[in-house]
């Protein structure tokens, strides 16, 4: 397989995570829909985004809550609509993740928003 051919398929990968992120996706499943044993997946996963598709999926599923929290949804509703299996799964990540809890972050954001001190645009996604 060429470089780019792998290249290739871990942007597809990635594109498929995207897409599936409110659901539980395993590398065997990622091995199946793209043809590729669950070593290959892995490999070429991390070669390209210095991740493991595991990392990927959760980091991408933080800045969907991210997102959602910004756009005001109620925080009991975004863990399972972006694919934590309950709150205190998606606050477990969240913080490891962004150093803070979502309720947190959002009343953090609310507070800076209504001080006028804050727009969507210029807030980082994450304290990384």
């Amino acid at each position: 397989m060429e470089t780019l051919d792998r290249d290739q398929k871990a942007e597809k990968i990635k594109s498929y995570i995207d897409s599936n992120l409110h659901n539980n996706i395993s590398l065997l499943e990622l091995s199946i829909e793209f043809e590729l044993s669950r070593f290959q997946v892995f490999r070429i996963f991390q070669k390209l985004f210095h991740k493991t598709p595991h990392q990927y999926m959760v980091e991408a599923r933080i800045e969907r809550a991210i997102a959602l929290l910004d756009e005001g949804e109620p925080l009991a509703g975004i863990a399972p609509a972006v694919g934590f299996v309950d709150q205190s799964h998606m606050t477990r990540h969240f913080k490891k993740f962004c150093g803070t809890t979502p309720y947190c972050l959002q009343t953090e954001r609310r507070n800076r928003r209504e001080a006028g001190l804050w727009s969507a645009a210029a807030a980082p996604l994450a304290a990384s």
